[in-house]
């Protein structure tokens, strides 16, 4: 287990700006692994300093990496510090709490003499920008969005009087930032009634069957009504409906990330030309490594590849970067899909150098 997680943790490279980092310290970004390794180290660290600061510190409550306790003003320094020499790489921050109120991920925590109260907290940077009621997208994610906030507002503010203000403030934000139609704001937030927890006896098995639908527009939205009525006749009454939409994401438009240099690209199909101007030999395969790595090993390395031996017997030159082309890449290691282009490729070029008319059977029936 050791031995994996180095391997996932120490060998991170990553590009930036055509050139190759590898990461040093700490989890790379977006790694799966992040939350795992943050919350194993978080328990390691409260169980070796927690039970040593009982009498400058109760009690701690955390979520993944933030905190709240209450601390003896006096000891502030004193925790900071245990914490800092815990590890050389990690440096503790806090925030005192002022005018008696301490925010806490989304909640604002109130000291109201010996009660607490709680209601909704914004950074100083928020701009209450949402999903605007113009844009491209289904009503139902919109109506979702402003339904989301104001349960987030039953459940985070203790009083009414936090509840109303809140509430009074998504209207604002809504209505004013957002375009959307004031009847609408007013129906999803009035019509609103949390969820209470109810026993049901001989409750009856539901089957729900979820549609899947690329959204277009009015068009697709009037659609989806239509359907949704006529499986409300069709279906029985222990069945159920939903259709939701899937969206266009900005990385099927353009790339959002640095070009991966095509040496170090995998999982790909390619194609190799003679370099001699008199030969036309070509070959075609497919590769999971890197892409670096089989050239290297047609220019020579591997004595059996089809390419070397041509180069040998016909005393050409040894093939190199510009002789190759990729055909097709980004298979994700699925090799049977990677295996399956390499011979349609085959089937459809007849590369010379290639003895197999195909990789895989591709006959429908075996």
């Amino acid at each position: 287990m050791k031995e994996l997680l180095e391997l996932c943790t120490k060998n991170v490279h990553f590009t930036f700006k055509d050139r190759i980092f590898q990461q040093l310290d700490g989890v790379a970004m977006g790694s799966p692994l992040g939350p795992v390794i943050a919350g194993i180290f978080m328990v390691e660290l409260e169980n070796d300093t927690l039970p040593t600061m009982t009498n400058h510190m109760t009690p701690w409550c955390r979520y993944v990496d933030d905190t709240i306790a209450y601390i003896n003003p006096s000891s502030i320094s004193h925790v900071l510090n245990i914490f800092n020499n815990y590890h050389p790489y990690i440096d503790f921050t806090f925030e005192l709490e002022t005018d008696e109120k301490i925010p806490f991920l989304d909640t604002l925590i109130i000291r109201n003499g010996n009660m607490i109260e709680t209601t909704v907290y914004r950074k100083t940077t928020h701009n209450d920008i949402y999903m605007n009621w113009n844009s491209f997208a289904p009503k139902t994610w919109k109506r979702g969005i402003l339904t989301t906030l104001t349960k987030r507002a039953y459940s985070i503010c203790s009083t009414k009087e936090h509840l109303l203000s809140e509430l009074s403030y998504l209207k604002d934000a809504f209505i004013c930032k957002n375009n959307y139609p004031k009847y609408v704001v007013e129906q999803i937030i009035e019509n609103y009634k949390p969820k209470e927890n109810v026993i049901v006896e001989n409750e009856v098995t539901t089957q729900k069957h979820l549609l899947v639908l690329p959204y277009r527009g009015v068009v697709g939205e009037t659609l989806v009504r239509s359907l949704n009525k006529t499986f409300i006749k069709l279906f029985p009454h222990n069945h159920q409906s939903q259709i939701v939409f899937t969206c266009v994401k900005l990385s099927s438009c353009f790339t959002l990330k640095d070009q991966t240099d095509i040496k170090h690209k995998h999982d790909l199909v390619y194609r190799v030309t003679c370099p001699d101007v008199s030969c036309d030999a070509q070959y075609i395969g497919e590769v999971s490594r890197r892409f670096e790595e089989r050239v290297i090993d047609h220019s020579g390395r591997d004595v059996k590849s089809h390419v070397a031996i041509h180069s040998v017997i016909c005393n050409h030159q040894n093939v190199t970067f510009e002789d190759f082309d990729i055909l097709r890449s980004g298979y994700n290691n699925n090799a049977f899909k990677r295996k399956l282009s390499e011979a349609l490729y085959i089937k459809e070029y007849k590369p010379s150098l290639n003895i197999q008319d195909k990789s895989v059977p591709l006959q429908l029936y075996n």
